[in-house]
């Protein structure tokens, strides 16, 4: 098996690029939570809003990333529930390294992923994550970041709450993270096992 890989150049902890991005998004230092993915049904962004629901007026606000045919219904029911979620759309490419420098915490509640790719940017940007254990993300993330069973809104809640109040876990968690990424999702190491199942199949081939 071949992982896809993340630029650690592209992504990692920036501090000129957390601060532009907090002010261009008027958040100054507060803390917010980040959401990076399409706005479909797999995504399961009902479970982040229902999450949200339970945090209760102290909750951060929550930046989503991405579109899609979801987010009108999603829209309508952030508004019905007086949610602190904020809709950034699809960001240029150079926002969403500087998006997740300027995050507190990554939550990701996708169950089926087959890799992961946002959970992965969030882990070489020093990033901690929240996701669900399911799909291949705990694989991806290790015990570099908290999973929380599918289905348990309350869980997931209390890991982001628990996080939130722990700015040390939080960066023992980041580096982790990165160190999780760069040792075992790196592009250098997605090179050298492309070169070596090439090399693999030409000497069979050869012989």
């Amino acid at each position: 098996m071949i992982h896809g890989a993340v630029d650690p150049v592209r992504f990692g902890p920036d501090a000129g690029a957390a601060l532009a991005f907090r002010q261009t998004h008027g958040l100054a230092d507060a803390p917010f939570a980040l959401a990076v993915g399409s706005l479909t049904p797999e995504k399961r962004y009902d479970f982040l809003l229902e999450v949200w629901k339970r945090l209760g007026a102290d909750a951060p606000p929550l930046l989503v990333c991405g579109e899609g045919g979801s987010e009108a219904r999603l829209r309508d029911r952030a508004a019905e529930l007086g949610l602190n979620i904020r809709w950034l759309g699809q960001l240029e490419r150079d926002q969403v390294p500087a998006a997740h420098a300027a995050a507190t915490c990554l939550v990701h509640a996708g169950a089926v992923e087959t890799f992961g790719l946002s959970v992965l940017e969030a882990m070489v940007s020093s990033l901690p994550v929240v996701a669900v254990r399911g799909g291949a993300v705990p694989e991806v993330l290790g015990d570099a970041g908290l999973l929380a069973p599918v289905d348990d809104v309350a869980a997931f809640a209390g890991l982001v709450r628990e996080l939130l109040a722990d700015p040390g876990r939080r960066a023992a968690l980041g580096a982790a993270g990165r160190s999780r990424a760069l040792q075992h999702f790196s592009l250098d190491v997605m090179r050298s096992t492309y070169a070596a199942a090439i090399e693999s199949v030409c000497a069979k081939v050869a012989g």
